[in-house]
């Protein structure tokens, strides 16, 4: 059964809540449904969620690049910046 799908929105998930730390409910509770072993969780989740930051690091890098022809607001500059900057310190951390 391939289930690095399912680890990979586990680990969107736990971003988005924050992370590991406050994310403990959510994890004892997805470990109890055993739709994943919780070898393949425990072994694969931190490469996961670094994978998920670093494609936030990316989706906001291109947007602080921008599309030829097109300028973006500056709120969504303001966004891509802290985006970036989040994702910068949650790589490095």
């Amino acid at each position: 059964m391939l289930s690095g799908p399912l680890v990979y929105d586990l680990a969107a998930a736990v971003r988005h809540a924050g992370g590991p730390e406050r994310a403990r409910e959510l994890l004892a509770a997805y470990t109890a449904t055993g739709a994943v072993p919780v070898a393949e969780i425990e072994g694969s989740l931190d490469t996961m969620l670094r994978f998920c930051w670093a494609a936030e690091a990316d989706a906001c890098a291109r947007l602080l690049a921008g599309c030829p022809g097109s300028e973006p607001d500056r709120a969504a500059v303001e966004r891509g910046r802290a985006g970036l900057d989040q994702a910068r310190a949650a790589l490095l951390d």
